[in-house]
């Protein structure tokens, strides 16, 4: 298979291109990792986001023996000039025709034997390449191969040179020589390294889905990738050695050991360990039994000195997978479970236990407690681990500690106080609270029945978190002595603003992240929250928790208004995972729906859900409740979720949250002339007073307007009263007006048709929108706004596509120019100020759809995230009829009448790869569903849009193979052939087409991993 085929790029993460959008604005970056950890896939995926030419170079042995390091250069910057990629090329790394290949090689040559010197060559190349609209980024994979050559010297210029308007991204296996190193140390650039590469667990959950299209259940997800530390290639093998095969089967896989994988061992035997000399090998095998290697610890262990430098070596001379923390190792957790399948290979069973002993009793020595209780798990020596345990214990089960919960059987932790303590706080940093209190009690019990010091301390310190988990349970809280996360529970409570104003008895850390909880749910709408946050000082008494947790508020914060990524809350997950907070995790993932894009409020859920599964009841009511404000803010109100949501928030006595879901519930169904709309309109009004939640009570007012035609003006002027009191946003009000009431106004505003897919067409009353009464970047912003039509877009975004070569006084003032021009343009009837169709949301700007309207790009987005969301609860029906809309929505590429403008192919590009990601979902389905002919129709639309997309062609040939059309089926194995042919990949044989029969076509290329993989 060609490298343009589907699922070469991988899966887009969003974190990593901003951390090389931020390092390349200060100069070059590096990208340093051992073997198989993505850095070709990244270095391709951010020249892909290049507005302007991407040079991509690759640097090799053969090409370091030549000499040819400068001539290569300017030829991967004179192709990035001469061609872009075709669609489904990878960018970067353009497909020239052999002629223009061989003339701009010879190009190269000449210019480099014209200059000065070599470097100077690539500099004039880059400084022309400069020019360019979007100006050049230049990639560099593998420099390792330079290290000592000529070539270094080459590169060290060119970096120390290098012109304004370039960014320069380097990949290498090990460190670099001094030359290109000094650049990185000397702060002129970044470093992302194997920890930045790494898969988050929410990362691998959307590789397996969205990229590989075999996902797994999130507990197994969660398993893969702590077993696999997040290592790509090993999430690669994993893939391969069960691509094909059943959800029963690929569940057990993700929990088999990775030693038991002939993949990985092959993978490492030949990819990483063959070649290393045996003294080397030695001490890896050796060492592998401990969590962190110091020189020292390795010392003591093995009986003969290891210098640092030996250390410093397995990464920086044999690329090893290891990451350096100063003077202390880690293996990477693939390759550690390798080497110690090497190691109980050579000691035996008894030798390995024995081996176990001898770093425990390391480790002690060192004074490293929980290092060396996981050490003596390893050994199966219960009876040591438990004196260990009495002696250390809160040392040894400090969070987070499930690798030892992991290691130690159930029935051995049966009588073992700590352990069950351990669990306990397990349990609780997952919000699993009857569980957390259930295992608590029981350690206390068994604290209480030893008469020693061990359990004097252990029975307070259950008693303490004891009491935390109680007061988050109780139906009714104290008024005084509340733990600060029971305080969470006050937030989200009646009069959740009054009674979080003035918190004195928690930290300031604390109380900063209460008081801002109960003003997002109990003051205004939560991304319309404009006040800045009060600066906190660190206080000795704030708790790692909690500082974490005012993190997040504030980020949440940011992200809603635009001004931060939602990468910035997966990095909060990331620390928090590292902590053992699963809770605050699945919080962070959810609150990513927030901002403006990639995620929704189906993500949202899918988080919801998750919370659900780990039983953690509030993190579910949360997150539901961001879903819900997504969808309120996106202009969509589901009926039955928000009931749902009101009767959970009921039930958990979280009163803010229960106004605001029963306010809009109201409100939903008003809209659908509910007999009782009217009566639930008050009660929701009446509800929302009670518990002084300003914003809910101008929801109820607007859901009784709409429910009582007689009286709808005089209510909807009440509205705006108790909306200006209240201090509610005049936008927001609006907004609700406009999206919610329109349909019920004395003047509704009019349905509006547009379509974006195939060319852009607006219409609105059914009279077709004449573009040429505007100006041609108000054309473009029209055409950007609409194809966001139902949501809002930052004018940050509009004035970074439309204005970006203007002074940021200039753009605005355009900005605002365009935007009346526009509102002229669709209403020419309105008034100053009474514009029902393109409204303004704080610093948002959005198409409104009234009642009726239809949106082909809002369509087809709602298709995609209802399939997305009946792929993950299982059923198949509601999912071949969601790709069936999503494809009906999906008329054509997206404004072709805005060509190569950024903003238009990126996006053009994202609604491609949905369409033939479900383009080629569906024929599969079709096919098994036994519609031949549907099946032909989805498969030819998925090669329509991605030629190379090989699955597509199989259950095309295979389809066409059912249908008794024998000249039709012959010609679409001609195409595919011809396609093969154009990638230069063999003809398939007549028995990989036909299978030994003529009338038949083979199934796709996808043989069935051997059982013991």
């Amino acid at each position: 298979m060609d490298h343009r085929a589907r699922g070469h790029l991988g899966l887009a993460r969003v974190r990593l291109f901003d951390q090389l959008d931020a390092a390349t604005a200060a100069g070059p970056v590096l990208v340093l990792a051992p073997a198989g950890f993505g850095k070709t896939t990244l270095l391709a995926q951010y020249a892909r986001r290049h507005p302007g030419p991407a040079a991509a170079y690759q640097a090799d042995a053969m090409e370091v023996a030549h000499g040819d390091t400068a001539a290569r250069l300017v030829e991967a910057v004179l192709a990035a000039r001469r061609t872009r990629p075709e669609p489904g090329g990878v960018p970067g790394t353009p497909d020239l025709p052999a002629a223009e290949a061989a003339r701009t090689w010879s190009d190269a040559r000449r210019l480099v034997a014209e200059a000065r010197d070599e470097s100077s060559a690539v500099l004039e190349a880059m400084a022309d390449a400069a020019l360019d609209p979007g100006g050049l980024l230049l990639t560099l994979d593998d420099i390792h191969h330079l290290i000592g050559t000529p070539g270094e010297q080459v590169v060290a210029r060119v970096l120390a040179r290098r012109p304004r308007d370039v960014q320069i991204v380097l990949a290498a296996r090990r460190p670099p020589g001094l030359p290109l190193l000094r650049h990185e140390l000397a702060g002129d650039g970044g470093l992302v390294g194997l920890d930045d590469l790494r898969f988050r667990r929410w990362e691998v959950e959307r590789l397996l889905d969205e990229v590989y299209g075999e996902p797994l259940p999130p507990e197994e997800t969660a398993l893969l990738a702590r077993r696999t530390g997040g290592w790509p290639a090993g999430l690669a093998l994993f893939h391969r050695a069960i691509r094909g095969r059943p959800m029963a089967d690929r569940c057990r896989a993700a929990g088999a050991p990775l030693e038991r994988w002939p993949a990985f061992r092959q993978f490492f035997d030949e990819s990483v360990l063959a070649g290393l000399p045996a003294d080397i090998l030695d001490l890896l095998v050796r060492t592998c039994v401990l969590d962190v290697l110091t020189p020292d610890r390795c010392a003591r262990l093995t009986g003969a000195p290891v210098a640092a430098a030996t250390l410093d070596g397995l990464i920086g001379t044999y690329a090893l997978p290891m990451t350096a923390h100063g003077d202390s190792y880690r293996y990477e957790p693939p390759f550690r479970a390798h080497l110690a399948q090497l190691l109980g290979e050579q000691l035996g069973p008894v030798g390995l236990r024995e081996w176990h002993r001898r770093s425990a009793e390391v480790l002690l020595d060192e004074d490293a407690p929980a290092e060396a209780a996981r050490s003596l798990a390893r050994a199966a020596d219960w009876p040591a681990l438990q004196l260990l345990l009495a002696e250390h214990g809160p040392t040894v089960v400090r969070p987070p500690a499930a690798d030892l919960l992991e290691l130690v059987p159930e029935a051995q932790r049966a009588d073992e106080p700590w352990l069950i303590y351990a669990e306990a706080e397990h349990h609780l940093n997952n919000a699993q609270l009857p569980e957390a209190r259930d295992r608590f009690r029981a350690a206390e019990a068994m604290f209480a029945s030893r008469a020693d010091v061990c359990g004097e301390v252990g029975v307070l310190a259950a008693r303490s978190q004891l009491g935390e988990v109680e007061s988050l349970l109780a139906v009714s809280l104290p008024p005084r002595g509340l733990h600060w996360t029971a305080w969470l529970r006050v937030a989200v409570g009646p009069n959740a603003v009054q009674n979080t104003r003035r918190v004195t008895e928690l930290t300031p850390a604390e109380a900063e992240l209460i008081r801002l909880v109960g003003a997002i749910y109990g003051g205004g709408v939560p991304d319309e929250i404009t006040r800045e946050t009060h600066t906190v000082g660190i206080d000795a008494r704030d708790s790692a928790v909690a500082l974490l947790g005012l993190r997040l508020v504030r980020t949440c914060l940011a992200v809603a208004r635009g001004k931060a990524s939602p990468a910035a809350l997966e990095r909060i997950a990331d620390e928090a995972e590292m902590l053992g907070l699963g809770w605050v995790a699945r919080l962070a993932l959810g609150a990513r729906a927030l901002g403006r894009g990639p995620y929704t409020a189906v993500d949202a859920y899918a988080v919801a859900a998750a919370c659900r599964r780990a039983g953690d009841r509030w993190g579910h009511l949360l997150v539901t409740s961001v879903g819900v404000i997504c969808e309120v803010r996106d202009g969509r109100l589901d009926e039955e979720r928000l009931a749902a949501l009101a009767a959970e928030a009921t039930e958990m006595n979280a009163e803010s949250i229960a106004a605001w879901a029963d306010a809009f519930c109201a409100l939903a169904r008003a809209r659908r002339g509910a007999p009782e709309a009217a009566r639930e309109g008050q009660a929701a009004i009446d509800r929302a007073e009670a518990a002084r939640v300003s914003g809910a009570v101008v929801a109820g007012m607007l859901a009784v307007a709409v429910a009582d035609p007689l009286r709808r003006e005089v209510l909807l002027r009440a509205a705006a009263d108790r909306a200006a009191e209240a201090e509610l946003p005049r936008t927001t009000f609006k907004f609700w007006v406009a999206t919610y009431a329109a349909g019920a106004t004395a003047n509704p505003a009019p349905a509006v048709q547009i379509r974006c897919f195939g060319g852009f067409a607006m219409a609105v009353s059914g009279r077709p929108v004449d573009l040429a009464q505007v100006r041609p970047r108000a054309r473009s912003a029209l055409r950007l706004l609409a194809m966001h039509a139902g949501r809002f877009v930052h004018r940050e975004v509009l004035i970074e596509a439309l204005w970006s070569d203007l002074p940021p006084a200039a753009a605005t003032r355009n900005l605002q120019v365009t935007i009346s021009a526009l509102r002229g343009l669709l209403e020419p009837d309105s008034g100053r100020g009474k514009a029902q169709m393109l409204l303004r949301s704080g610093d948002a700007y959005g198409i409104v759809l009234p009642a009726g309207s239809y949106a082909d790009t809002a369509a087809f987005t709602e298709a995609v995230q209802r399939w997305q969301q009946q792929r993950r609860s299982g059923s198949f029906a509601s999912e071949v009829d969601a790709m069936r809309a999503a494809l009906a929505a999906y008329g054509g590429e997206l404004l072709p009448e805005e060509g190569p403008a950024e903003w238009a192919v990126e996006a053009r590009e994202q609604y491609r790869h949905l369409a033939t990601r479900v383009a080629r979902e569906l024929a599969t389905a079709e096919l098994t569903q036994g519609n031949v002919a549907e099946a032909i129709r989805a498969a030819e639309q998925c090669i329509a849009l991605d030629p190379h997309d090989d699955e597509a062609w199989q259950v095309l040939l295979r389809a066409y193979a059912r249908s008794a059309t024998p000249a039709k089926a012959l010609e679409a194995r001609r195409r595919y052939a011809d396609m093969l042919a154009r990638l230069g990949v063999p003809e398939p044989t007549q028995q990989q087409l036909h299978g030994g029969n003529a009338a038949m076509v083979p199934p796709p290329p996808r043989r069935r991993a051997p059982r013991d993989s």
